[in-house]
């Protein structure tokens, strides 16, 4: 049974975050949650594919994108990862908050991420046309993005997403 005041390192061995506070408690879930945890908004790797995201619409899609990192790379990098705000003084959004949340739930449930919030919200709210990430959804349903570069030119389709770590927080359909 997870307890929301549970400390993420009960789930997460791997959190290793730096802190200039020298009197922070361990951080828990329950601070993931709220966003008071004083982690940064993302981690110090291609998160969110920030990267090179700008390449490609320079160059007209020309240059890959490097997707979102996995959960392993994600994980391995908290060692460089520093809190920017003492925990519990006020309500800073956490991309990286949210995804360690998904992986604690993940792990002590000891079952997917999407399996979870299948089998123990989707489901049980009847949310009948709700999935995580988009493998299991008819083409036909999917939106088209589209992404333009310069007035004028013919617009970039964006290519389909490949979440990676990103599926905690942005994959839910």
């Amino acid at each position: 049974m997870v307890d929301i005041n549970d400390p993420v390192l009960k789930y997460i061995p791997e959190y290793k975050i730096k802190s200039r506070f020298t009197t922070c408690p361990p951080t828990t879930l329950r601070q993931l949650a709220a966003h008071t945890s004083g982690l940064p908004r993302d981690a110090g790797i291609n998160f969110w594919m920030n990267y090179t995201m700008a390449g490609w619409i320079m160059t007209n899609g020309q240059v890959p994108l490097q997707w979102y990192v996995a959960k392993d790379e994600l994980l391995s990098s908290l060692g460089s990862v520093e809190l920017e705000y003492l925990p519990e003084t006020g309500k800073h959004y956490s991309n990286l908050g949210v995804q360690l949340l998904g992986i604690a739930l993940e792990r002590a449930s000891g079952e997917p991420f999407a399996d979870y919030l299948e089998s123990n919200i989707f489901l049980p709210l009847n949310m009948k046309n709700t999935t995580v990430g988009t493998d299991e959804i008819d083409e036909s349903r999917k939106a088209v993005g589209y992404v333009y570069t310069n007035p004028g030119m013919k617009p970039l389709v964006a290519p389909p997403w490949e979440f990676g770590c990103a599926l905690y927080s942005g994959g839910i359909y």
